[in-house]
């Protein structure tokens, strides 16, 4: 059992309370840093494969009239 603190009341599960909500909101952070990191990851490999295969996104194929001219 937890005694008293200075400012009349039980200290011990208040800090328990603070430092599991603490520990949420880091898991949480941490998830949304993972999940922020792998979607850049994939991005920049699409990216890559893309420009692999000599179509770069956002680009239309030449089309014969072009390669005339």
């Amino acid at each position: 059992m937890s005694s008293q603190g200075p400012w009349g009341g039980y200290t011990m599960p208040v800090i328990l309370i603070l430092l599991g909500i603490f520990g949420l909101i880091v898991d949480t952070i941490f998830l949304l840093a993972f999940f922020i990191v792998l979607g850049y990851y994939l991005y920049r490999i699409e990216k890559r494969v893309s420009s692999l295969e000599g179509n770069p996104a956002g680009q239309r194929p030449k089309s014969k009239q072009d390669q005339i001219s």
